[in-house]
Order: structure tokens, then C-alpha cells, then sequence
């Protein structure tokens, strides 16, 4: 996805004027992952569209779907959670990333 600045677009959409701004009225924003309400708000069509390839996680499962990785992301503890390469994980997440672009990055980092 040549051309987009991810950073960018989140920022856009979580201002006070953005897309998500009439969700945002007691949780602070302090990381993609630290308020999971937007991770609940994905389309099912997003949702259930499958990894390009199967990623398999450390503690013996398999993430075949983007469900499969929202929901693992979910459970991380708050040391991993906390890691720049998971919140970038969950910005792509967050915006409806190609699922590519999400598998790519989750499969580095698993």
C-alpha cells in the first residue's frame, strides 16, 4: 500500500472530529491496543476474511482468519501488548488493513 502513512489515517480517524469520535467519549486513547471497543467495531466482512497464510502462535495455535488475530491480540499480556510492533499490528487492524499488509506483520512478530 504505497502512498498511505498508516500513522496518518489512524490519527485521523481517532481525533476528536474523526470517524470514531462518537465512541470515544469516556476511554482514553493512550494505544491501539489499550482500547479494545475499537477492535470490536471491525466489520464481520473484515473479520472473517482469511490470512494468506496460516501463522502459527507461540503458545501452539494457529491464526487462520483476521477474528483469529484480533482475538489473539486481545489476550496479549500488557508487556507484549505494549510492543511497538503489536500496536503497529493493531493500527492495521484498526484501519481495515489489506490482509496481506496484516499478515505480513503479525506473522514477524509471532
Amino acid at each position: 500500500m504505497k502512498g498511505l502513512h498508516w500513522p496518518t489515517i489512524l490519527a485521523a480517524l481517532l481525533s476528536p472530529n474523526g470517524f470514531f469520535a462518537r465512541w470515544q467519549t469516556q476511554i482514553p486513547v493512550t494505544s491501539a491496543l489499550a482500547a479494545p471497543i475499537y477492535l470490536a467495531m471491525l466489520r464481520p466482512a473484515y473479520l472473517s476474511q482469511k490470512l494468506d497464510r496460516p501463522l502459527p502462535t507461540k503458545d501452539g495455535g494457529t491464526l487462520r482468519t483476521v477474528l483469529d488475530a484480533r482475538t489473539y491480540m486481545l489476550g496479549l499480556s500488557k508487556d507484549r501488548e505494549r510492543n511497538s510492533r503489536w500496536q503497529w499490528t493493531a493500527e492495521l487492524l484498526l484501519v481495515e488493513a489489506d490482509v496481506g499488509a496484516l499478515t505480513k506483520q503479525a506473522g514477524t512478530i509471532l
